[in-house]
């Protein structure tokens, strides 16, 4: 990893995970749960997706306090 990512806040790190946790939830809840149990399906997607908006919320605060209003921004 290079030295620009590795300063980068843990967040802003893995914004990979805003699309991979819904996934990971669609391959998981389609082949596995549904069949079997779809009330449980039902909750887990439904905590993917809150949980997909809590690490965007994350980036979004990472990066709002990344560079302050009047603080340096190195352009």
């Amino acid at each position: 990893m290079s030295d620009a990512v590795s300063e980068l806040p843990f967040a802003l790190r893995n914004a990979w995970l805003v699309a991979a946790i819904p996934f990971a939830s669609f391959a998981i809840v389609g082949l596995a749960l549904r069949p079997l149990a779809p009330r449980v399906a039902a909750i887990v997607a439904t905590l993917a997706i809150f949980g997909a908006a809590a690490v965007a919320y994350a980036i979004a605060v990472a990066d709002f306090g990344l560079y302050p209003p009047g603080g340096a921004h190195p352009v």
